[in-house]
């Protein structure tokens, strides 16, 4: 995975922003990376997804974006 890595899924893309390692208290190697969700005109604010660093990114890109396109109308609309 690299910064400005895209993965589309289900017509949602998923943009890497920022990669940044870290270690645990116990040691693991990790990865917070922030991504953004495009989704036709509408991009979301940063989120963040932390993960061992080896772990594969595909399966959470594809429940971040189920999540999303769940929940898609409310997103996109805000709090009220």
């Amino acid at each position: 995975m690299n910064v400005g890595e895209q993965i589309t899924f289900n017509g949602v893309t998923f943009r890497i922003v920022e990669i940044m390692p870290f270690k645990t208290v116990t040691n693991r190697e990790m990865v917070m990376i922030a991504y953004q969700l495009l989704d036709r005109r509408f991009t979301s604010s940063v989120a963040h997804l932390a993960l061992e660093r080896r772990e594969p990114i595909q399966p959470h890109v594809e429940k971040i974006i189920d999540a999303y396109i769940q929940t898609r109308e409310s997103v996109r609309r805000g709090p009220r």
